[in-house]
């Protein structure tokens, strides 16, 4: 059983050291009904206000448009904007 484990181990730290999962790069957007917005893997809050909030990721810039926003949960790797949402703006930018 157990070299049976260490072959898939195997296998699987090779596919991923060539394919590098795409979650660990970029960061994930996901909008709820123009009511919320969770942002997944790294970003900085760079201004805030309850009708735009500008946020920096690895691989460029969000801007989020609307009334009443608001930071509902912000963690390490993960942060929540409820409010009205009335338009997004991305700008790509390459980092390093």
């Amino acid at each position: 059983m157990m070299k049976i484990f260490k072959k898939i181990q195997s296998k699987l730290s090779t596919y991923e050291a060539i394919f590098p999962p795409l979650t660990k790069r970029t960061p994930i957007l996901t909008v709820d009904n123009h009511k919320r917005i969770y942002i997944e893997n790294g970003c900085q809050i760079m201004n805030f206000s309850t009708s735009k909030i500008q946020l920096r990721t690895r691989i460029g810039d969000i801007d989020i448009y609307g009334t009443h926003l608001l930071i509902h949960s912000m963690y390490h790797h993960e942060l929540v904007i409820d409010g009205d949402i009335e338009q997004l703006i991305y700008n790509r930018i390459e980092r390093t």
